[in-house]
């Protein structure tokens, strides 16, 4: 499963340009964490 995101989130970058990144990155934790939280 980690390499499809992985592959996924590389796909995104690619499409970004270099100033969206941290962006994408923080929603990314942001959604991530709040998974976790979900799931436990």
């Amino acid at each position: 499963m980690q390499n499809v995101l992985a592959l996924l989130f590389r796909e995104e970058i690619q499409q970004l340009r270099f100033k969206d990144l941290k962006l994408l990155i923080f929603v990314r934790i942001v959604h991530i964490q709040k998974s976790i939280t979900s799931t436990f």
